[in-house]
C-alpha cells in the first residue's frame, strides 16, 4: 500500500510439493510447450484504502532465476 509490500508468499510447485499445502499449485511436467496454469489467492482486509494494487507473480526455477513474471494492477 502506497508502495509498501503488504503481503509476500512462496508457493514451491514442484513434484514433490503437496497442492492441499500450496494452494493450486499443479506439478509442471517439464515438457517444451507445456500449458501451465495455477490458482494463487489473497484476501484482500475489508480495510483496504482506497489504492491503486500492484500485484506481481513470479515463476523462478529452484535456483533463483525468474523465468517469468505477471503483472496485475487495479484499484478499490
Amino acid at each position: 500500500m502506497a508502495g509498501a509490500k503488504v503481503f509476500d508468499e512462496t508457493y514451491p510447485c514442484t513434484a514433490d510439493a503437496s497442492n492441499a499445502d500450496y494452494g493450486k499449485c499443479p506439478k509442471p511436467v517439464g515438457t517444451i510447450g507445456e500449458m501451465w496454469n495455477g490458482e494463487f489467492g489473497f484476501d484482500v482486509p475489508a480495510i483496504a484504502p482506497p489504492f491503486q494494487y500492484d500485484v506481481h507473480v513470479l515463476a523462478k526455477t529452484a535456483d533463483g532465476t525468474t523465468l517469468w513474471e505477471l503483472e496485475s494492477k487495479f484499484t478499490i
